[in-house]
């Protein structure tokens, strides 16, 4: 089983950071490879999620369908919601902004379901 880091990194926009770095620590935590959007929310890219650009990219590099792949986020806003426009499976996980991305910010991503819920990944 592949795992890949799909994450928007606005930060990198800002200058506060460098793909390299977040290449890096996503390699440092055992992923097969990283897929980073470094562009800012109001750049409108086809990259920056709920678009699904890094997504149909991991899904070209490494042939992958998915409708088969699991998507494990904590926020719904962007993560499930570029999740159920391919159809991957979805899990939301409590940690980082999980928690509050199940209350406070469900709102914001109605029109799908996270398949489960979890509190962390053990």
């Amino acid at each position: 089983m592949k795992l890949f880091a799909l994450t928007n990194q606005h930060r990198i926009s800002k200058g506060e950071a460098t793909i390299a770095d977040f290449q890096m620590e996503f390699d440092e935590l055992g992923f097969n490879d990283s897929f980073i959007c470094p562009h800012s929310p109001t750049e409108r890219c086809g990259c920056h999620k709920p678009e699904i650009g890094l997504l149909l990219e991991a899904k070209q590099k490494y042939h992958l369908d998915l409708k088969k792949t699991v998507i494990i986020e904590d926020v719904g806003s962007t993560d499930m919601l570029a999740a159920h426009k391919v159809g991957a499976y979805k899990i939301v996980v409590a940690t980082g902004l999980g928690e509050r991305s199940k209350s406070d910010y469900r709102q914001t991503w109605l029109e799908t379901e996270a398949g489960l819920l979890c509190r962390a990944l053990a």
